[in-house]
């Protein structure tokens, strides 16, 4: 690994130039062979910064590393004992004493993010001292750069890149909530943690929310600017590559560029210069995936999407972007195949949530109960059936089939029964115990004002049903369980919606819509907090939202 001359960000041996400030690396060649080693002088060991303590707090034991706004130190905090990361800004930075004013509103609205995927600031300070001019406080993250690891392992299958993306866009979108946008997502940014014993998967921290923007503010924004470019070249949208205003959907940018990376082992588009690539992320689409990575043609469309030069062809954010992806990756089981590349679909990765929706349409076996059920109701059929039989040899006797109808209408109408003669059955023979009726007439009996029949009575399966369908729900998402798929059937897409905000909702989320609040106003469990944030989620509950968001999709 080698520093880069200007910014000492750690590099690949073959960089041609500084993918932390986009700088040239001016190399020699030596006369006994070909290879070239860039210019450099090793910092580490003449920083005056080791083993300096900042405002008599923060310790400076070694240096982690270096971008283009600063090195990266690990600092021993004096009065507390725990070790951090210090983030020395350079002196370009703090000169100017209105941007520095604004970096610090937003250093102080980036350490109001609370999220298990962001790094937390601790601090912020400015000192006289040239070496150390600002310096910002974070949480120390003992992981592996996404960076170390796709140089590693050059190609991540799609599930984990998902799976890993899904993390990314949980703290980024986080942050877009907030109205925070990152400006230098690229996977230095990115550090991967290995699953804890009660979590699943690889967790993953982003670092360095708000700091970019900083960089914008003191004027080293155009291209015209020897050797000076804003964020990192390979991840920058069109409309940063410009300098235009930006927002959440220029992260999205800059996250399907990562995500491309992720999968292709490198970014979508290269060049000798950094100019070259600001160039092709202006004019030119980015070159589809190689087909013998077969991604599935579903999830290549969603970084396409990402990737668009309009802002308002792309994800809105960085949550809407994540929901993409992952259902993207429900469908992969058959991905479309394109004439200009076959790409065979692999029949062992079809998702489990496709084999259970199959199942569904398997009808379970019957049960001795259900048998016996059904014996009771064709007895029971019987007996009506033979009472109408006895009911009408009763009327024949008495003077005629016409007239006996007749003198039946008459009394049904009046509310009066006919006296039967002295030793006859006692057998009223009303509408409702003629022979079977047909669907017609049972509509027309429903439309009559004395029917009493409920919608759970005449509808086993539907209103009813779904309604404790949703309470089941509902209980399990308070008790912190997780839900299955099983749990949402016949859920209407508002009872879906209602239970995802339910996930929220019982640790206090206040809504902003009426019809949600109102809703939620009226659960007896309901306790709004103002002081609420997303980071109160547990794992059960994210599980919970993203399965009801998947369920939503396919309804």
């Amino acid at each position: 690994m080698i520093d880069c001359p200007h910014c000492r960000q750690p590099l690949a041996d073959n960089a041609r130039f500084c993918h932390g400030c986009g700088a040239a690396l001016s190399r020699n060649t030596s006369p006994r062979d070909a290879s070239t080693t860039p210019t450099i002088v090793s910092a580490e060991s003449i920083d005056p910064l080791i083993g300096h303590t900042l405002e008599g707090k923060y310790k400076i034991l070694s240096r982690l590393g270096a971008g283009g706004m600063g090195s990266v130190y690990r600092a021993h905090r004096v009065h507390i004992g725990d070790e951090v990361a210090v983030k020395v800004l350079l002196q370009e930075f703090v000169k100017n004493t209105s941007a520095l004013e604004r970096f610090r509103r937003e250093a102080r609205a980036a350490a109001m993010l609370q999220h298990p995927n962001i790094v937390t600031i601790h601090d912020y300070g400015e000192t006289t001292e040239a070496a150390a001019p600002a310096f910002i406080v974070m949480e120390l993250v003992r992981g592996t750069s996404l960076r170390d690891i796709i140089e590693g392992e050059k190609r991540l299958p799609p599930q984990r890149a998902v799976a890993l993306m899904k993390s990314i866009c949980a703290g980024v979108g986080a942050a877009h909530r907030s109205e925070i946008v990152h400006r230098d997502i690229k996977p230095d940014n990115i550090i991967a943690l290995p699953p804890e014993p009660d979590t699943e998967g690889e967790r993953v921290k982003v670092l360095d929310f708000g700091i970019a923007k900083l960089r914008d503010m003191v004027g080293t924004t155009a291209l015209t600017q020897t050797g000076t470019v804003i964020g990192t070249p390979y991840y920058m949208s069109p409309e940063q590559c410009k300098a235009e205003h930006l927002d959440a959907r220029s992260d999205v940018y800059s996250l399907g560029a990562m995500m491309y990376e992720m999968l292709a082992g490198g970014p979508p588009f290269t060049a000798a210069t950094a100019t070259g690539i600001v160039a092709k992320h202006l004019t030119q689409p980015p070159p589809p995936l190689p087909p013998e990575l077969r991604v599935p043609s579903d999830l290549e469309a969603v970084i396409m999407r990402a990737l668009s030069k309009d802002p308002k062809d792309r994800q809105a954010d960085a949550t809407e972007f994540s929901r993409e992806l992952q259902s993207a990756m429900l469908g992969q089981t058959a991905p479309s195949r394109s004439p200009a590349s076959t790409r065979q679909a692999d029949v062992s990765e079809k998702p489990p949530a496709r084999q259970e929706s199959r199942e569904q349409f398997t009808p379970p076996p019957i049960e001795k109960s259900s048998r016996a059920g059904l014996i009771a109701a064709v007895s029971i059929a019987a007996v009506i059936v033979l009472a109408v039989i006895v009911g009408l040899v009763w009327m024949r006797n008495r003077g005629g089939e016409s007239e006996n109808k007749n003198a039946i209408i008459a009394s049904s109408n009046t509310n009066q029964s006919p006296m039967p003669p002295k030793g006859a059955l006692t057998i009223e023979p009303p509408p409702a115990v003629a022979p079977l009726p047909s669907p017609q007439s049972n509509t027309d009996s429903n439309s009559n004002t004395n029917s009493q029949t409920s919608p759970t009575d005449s509808n086993p399966g539907g209103v009813g049903s779904a309604v404790e369908a949703r309470s089941r729900a509902e209980s399990k998402i308070l008790a912190g369980q997780r839900l299955s798929p099983a749990d949402l059937e016949g859920l209407s897409q508002l009872e879906l919606r209602r239970l995802r905000n339910t996930v929220y909702a019982r640790h206090g989320r206040i809504f902003e819509r009426p019809e949600m609040r109102r809703y939620f106003n009226a659960r007896p469990w309901y306790n709004p907090r103002p002081d609420y944030t997303d980071a109160e989620l547990t794992a059960a509950d994210q599980a919970n939202v993203q399965l009801i968001l998947q369920t939503e999709k396919t309804r």
